[in-house]
């Protein structure tokens, strides 16, 4: 999903980077959009890229071998400060920032960088885990996202996991065009492997609007931004990580439970004309995922039967939920 939510989003993208290599599934998701030229990959673990190629290619379609492909072995902060390249989209999934070093990689000045590399229209679409850490510190990284990309949204894309997707102009994203991407064999066939056969369910994972996301951390006034020059993420995100903590405030918040205009799913569907096999399909992913969220998924199920269903199938998830 963090290959696809930003292509979809934007799916006129010719040319992508990805930072942070993995397994190289979101690489070959990537590649799976019709249009894409060309993709840079920076990753710093030379042993990542062996793993990757050796042990994942079956999984990530053999990704490092596709033409369209560059990998760099660097630091992604040097990359970005040196490649003469700009791009449609920046897909940024590095470690988490409670490891050594990677917190760099969530400072102001990287996402400066990230997005003085963008073409006019472009999209970044930053990982952020909700595990293993707490509500102080992702208003930190929403916070300093924020104060480089001043219209940010923020998706579901596992049980634990965000992707932030920022850009620097408001955005408006083309449903009719989206979906006939999503309906593109290959893409389709892709996000099937997570459990997602209509656009609709994809955009249920969709947890606050495209230019709200600012707002997130004023709860907080004092939330500070994290820089090289004043690096509170590296010390603090570790202090998280020991407190076995998560932080759930963005889910409380989060649109999916509202009945609100500016949601993607409530322009492609009204929410007064979802159907039962609407929601059936997204308890299909439930149990298939957890995604989405439990208590995202339980105002959905409630908004289930409110229809009047005569299946018993919302009060089982509802059983299962609590």
């Amino acid at each position: 999903l963090m290959g696809h939510i930003p292509l979809l989003l934007k799916p006129d993208s010719q040319d992508a980077l990805v930072v942070g290599l993995g397994s190289g599934v979101t690489v070959g998701s990537v590649l799976r959009h019709p249009g894409i030229t060309h993709v840079d990959v920076v990753e710093i673990s030379p042993e990542v890229v062996t793993v990757a190629r050796d042990y994942f290619d079956q999984v990530n379609d053999h990704a490092l071998a596709d033409s369209r492909v560059r990998l760099a072995v660097e630091d992604a902060k040097s990359f970005l400060r040196v490649t003469p390249r700009k791009y449609d989209v920046i897909v940024t999934e590095p470690s988490n920032p409670w490891m050594a070093g990677v917190a760099a990689v969530f400072s102001q000045e990287y996402y400066a960088d990230a997005r003085d590399r963008l073409k006019p229209g472009g999209l970044v679409a930053q990982w952020l885990q909700v595990y293993e850490t707490n509500d102080r510190i992702v208003d930190t990284v929403v916070n300093t996202f924020s104060s480089v990309f001043p219209q940010v949204g923020i998706w579901q894309v596992g049980a634990g996991d965000l992707v932030l997707i920022g850009s620097m102009n408001p955005l408006t994203p083309d449903l009719a065009a989206m979906g006939r991407r999503f309906e593109d064999p290959v893409v389709r066939a892709d996000l099937a492997r997570v459990g997602f056969s209509r656009l609709q369910d994809l955009l249920m994972q969709e947890l606050i609007p495209h230019g709200d996301a600012a707002y997130l951390p004023e709860t907080f006034p004092e939330t500070p931004i994290h820089s090289d020059f004043h690096p509170v993420l590296e010390y603090a995100a570790q202090r998280a990580f020991f407190e076995r903590a998560g932080a759930t405030k963005v889910f409380v918040l989060s649109e999916p439970r509202q009945t609100r205009p500016r949601m993607l799913l409530n322009q492609k569907v009204r929410p007064d004309q979802l159907t039962a096999d609407d929601f059936a399909a997204v308890g299909d992913l439930f149990r298939s995922s957890s995604i989405p969220d439990p208590p995202v998924f339980r105002s959905q199920v409630r908004r289930w039967l409110d229809l009047g269903t005569t299946n018993l199938e919302p009060l089982r998830l509802l059983v299962a939920l609590d």
